[in-house]
């Protein structure tokens, strides 16, 4: 299995000006901002990773060696699905009928589904045999993420040193880690 970000998040959930007054520094003090937008990046990259999240709107390829009972989407929360290719038996990559398949966006961890009385295609043998692409992503970001990256930047910040998230943010991202059983 691969995952490859095809459109990053327009930018990130904060910005350095949003980080100031939380990091006690003065609103017009902007000698800090380059470290500060470093920081919002590196909490916003864990914040995803440990969640299993999509902060803003981004898109995202999954490539499988084969088509699997259902197939996983990796990174929530998923708005829609682009498309599903395949490489059939003779080697010609083909798009999937959308009518082929549900998308349950409802279930942790999202999901696509054979539509009833559907089968998938039989692919060629090879890897990245089929590809999803699906866009994913917090159009407004849930205000326990902004916390949590607002304390790991201050605690980074304090410390001038990008350690881990502290306990107190990774309790505010815990509600919403994606679940893989």
């Amino acid at each position: 299995m691969g995952l490859t970000l095809v459109t990053a998040a327009s930018g990130p959930p904060l910005t350095a000006a949003d980080l100031r007054a939380h990091c006690s520094i003065d609103s017009e003090d902007t000698s800090f901002d380059g470290l500060l937008t470093d920081y919002i990046a590196a909490a916003t990259a864990m914040a995803q990773d440990f969640t299993g999240s999509a902060i803003g709107a981004q898109t995202w390829k999954l490539a499988l060696d084969a088509f699997p009972a259902e197939i996983e989407l990796p990174r929530g929360p998923v708005t829609g699905v682009s498309w599903v290719k395949y490489f059939d038996q003779g080697g010609t990559e083909r798009t999937l009928d959308s009518g082929q398949y549900l998308q349950d966006l409802i279930s942790n961890p999202q999901r696509l589904v054979l539509a009833p009385n559907c089968l998938w295609p039989t692919t060629q043998v090879r890897v990245n045999a089929v590809t999803v692409q699906f866009v994913t992503g917090y159009a407004d970001s849930p205000a326990q993420i902004l916390q949590a990256i607002r304390m790991t930047v201050a605690s980074w910040f304090a410390g001038r040193e990008a350690g881990e998230i502290p306990t107190a943010a990774l309790g505010l991202l815990r509600a919403l880690r994606v679940i893989r059983i």
